[in-house]
This record gives structure tokens, sequence and C-alpha cells, in this order.
């Protein structure tokens, strides 16, 4: 039962995230931001731009978090950096970053023959046109409508999911090698790596 109850909670929220987007993306055209800068503001800048009509953070700012950030909690108050504590950090990451590799590990949704194909990472459905046929789709979560690069798939990767996600029930209609729960592939590829990916061991392998 409370496995149940917390693969609800996960498909909830996909489809939450999937109705809501129409929202986003009408404030987005209302401030003149793309639907990928406007995500990538926190609530209080969202609400400061919307009421004064008037952006509350630099566009560049807004596109350097949406390539990647450093989310802080200092003293009970948060804060993002994208420059030199950000880079500090990355640059530590990527020092450790041959050990974590070996350590990418998922829960065979379907299994299928041994995948050797480049990295697309896709966190909306913006980013999904780009997606080429025979890549490995890398998500946090899939929705559906990621179903179209889930066709053109090789294999699937996500961040999160269980047994009875979006993505592990698609991918065993389409008999499509997938590997759900690996919690930080979006994280440790990189898009371009070629990868090894085994369904029947459950790994995943930077070539």
């Amino acid at each position: 039962m409370a496995g149940y109850a917390l693969q609800f909670t996960d498909e909830s929220l996909a489809y939450a995230i999937h109705h809501i987007r129409g929202v986003y993306t009408e404030a987005a055209k209302r401030l003149g931001l793309s639907y990928n800068q406007f995500v990538s503001m926190r609530l209080t800048e969202v609400q400061a731009s919307l009421k004064n009509n008037k952006l509350a953070v630099n566009e560049n700012e807004l596109n350097k978090r949406y390539h990647d950030h450093l989310l802080l909690v200092v003293d009970g108050e948060s804060f993002i950096d994208t420059g030199k504590i950000y880079n500090k950090f990355l640059a530590r990451t990527k020092s450790g970053r041959a050990e974590k590799q070996q350590g990418l590990k998922g829960v065979a949704a379907y299994e299928g023959d041994l995948v050797r194909g480049k990295v697309h990472i896709i966190t909306n459905e913006n980013e999904i046109k780009s997606f080429k046929k025979g890549e490995i789709l890398v998500t946090p979560m899939t929705n559906p409508t990621f179903v179209p690069a889930m066709r053109k798939a090789a294999a699937i990767l996500t961040d999160d999911g269980g047994l009875l996600c979006h993505a592990a029930i698609v991918s065993r209609e389409m008999k499509k090698p997938c590997l759900i729960g690996t919690k930080n592939a979006t994280k440790i590829l990189k898009n371009g790596d070629v990868i090894e990916v085994d369904t029947n061991k459950g790994t995943v392998k930077i070539l």
C-alpha cells in the first residue's frame, strides 16, 4: 500500500506539471520570456515581475540558471548562484565524476538488448523536437508529451519513477529498454556522452 501511494504521488506530480504548463507559458509570454527562462525564476521573482510588469532578474542570469545552477541554503535562507561558488562546486563534481559513473544504476522497467548511443537530456516538451532517432533519452521523469521522443529513443533513463510510472508503462508497450529510478542520471550524464545501457544488469556505463 505504501509503495502504491508513493507511485501515485509520482504520477500525480507528473500530470500536475503537464497541465500547469499552459499557465507557465502564458506568464512567460507576458514577461517576454521563453518557457525555459520563466521556469528558471524563483517564485518571489515571478510575483515581483508580474506585479510591476518588469523583470525582477536579468535575462542573462536566467539563461545561466537554466543551463545549470547551485541552490544554497544558509541559516534557513536560500539563494541561487551561477558564479564563483557554483564554479568551485562544479570543479569538485567533475573531479569525482569518473567514480560516480561506475555507480549509476537503475531498475529495469523493460529489459532489452545491450544499447549504446548518445545521451540526449530532455527536461520539458520544448526540447522534444531536437531529439533524434537512436539517441538515448535521459530525463527526470516522462509524461504523455514525451511520447514522440520515446518512440525515437534507443533506450530510456529516468531519475525518478517506479514500476507503474509513465516511463515504465510506455517503455513496456513500445518494447524499449528502460531504466527508471537512477536518481541522478540527468546530473552525472551530459548531452553527447556515449553510454552503454545494460537493462539486464540495471547499469549505465560511460564509454
